[in-house]
């Protein structure tokens, strides 16, 4: 879970260089609407949305992780609290499962699969 809150953080905050390190070269984002992002991809969906969303926090709720020796699932509620490009708070919810994997280097995370939580 670590590793997961490091990849959280550094998408948020635009960190490239951990990104870079942390999701492997074959990862594959299945996003909650539907949308599938390759690692080039969601990095350039990153540098896109710069300045368009402010997140403000993340938490995570019923975390769940699965140790397979060289895989790892890590399943668990995010709630994002962040501002619009117009400064309007907003809070969105999503299960999330990520998928894992250790290489020569360290982990890596292969997949991600997001589903919005509505309440």
């Amino acid at each position: 879970m670590q590793l997961q809150r490091a990849e959280d953080e550094a998408e948020t905050k635009k960190d490239f260089a951990a990104l870079e390190r942390l999701l492997d070269d074959n990862y594959i984002f299945t996003a909650a609407n539907g949308a599938i992002y390759t690692k080039k991809q969601l990095l350039d969906e990153v540098k896109a949305n710069a300045g368009v969303v402010s997140t403000e926090s993340l938490t995570y709720e019923e975390i769940k992780t699965f140790d397979f020796g060289k895989t790892a699932l890590v399943n668990y509620l995010l709630i994002v609290k962040d501002k619009d490009k117009d400064g309007k708070d907003t809070m969105s919810r999503f299960r999330m499962s990520a998928l894992w994997i250790k290489r020569k280097g360290g982990w890596r995370i292969a997949a991600v699969q997001a589903t919005r939580v509505r309440t």
